[in-house]
């Protein structure tokens, strides 16, 4: 008898986790974007032209000169 009720609980808990999956990826599914661009126009500035000195100096006051060990 407890086999039986053992069980019937495993499979009443995975039907109800399979239910929660199922109802969180129709909600995910519903909310996604519709137009994603993966791939950046041909008008990018090239790698070489970008410069990055503003971004090392804010970066680099934010930490000491010299780090603890």
């Amino acid at each position: 008898m407890a086999d039986i009720i053992l069980i019937a609980s495993a499979i009443i808990i995975t039907l109800v986790l399979l239910i929660k999956v199922l109802i969180t990826a129709y909600h995910a599914w519903g909310s996604r974007p519709v137009e994603i661009e993966l791939i950046p126009s041909n008008d990018s500035i090239s790698a070489k032209k970008v410069n990055l000195e503003p971004y090392l100096d804010i970066i680099s006051k934010q930490f000491p000169e010299e780090l603890d060990n």
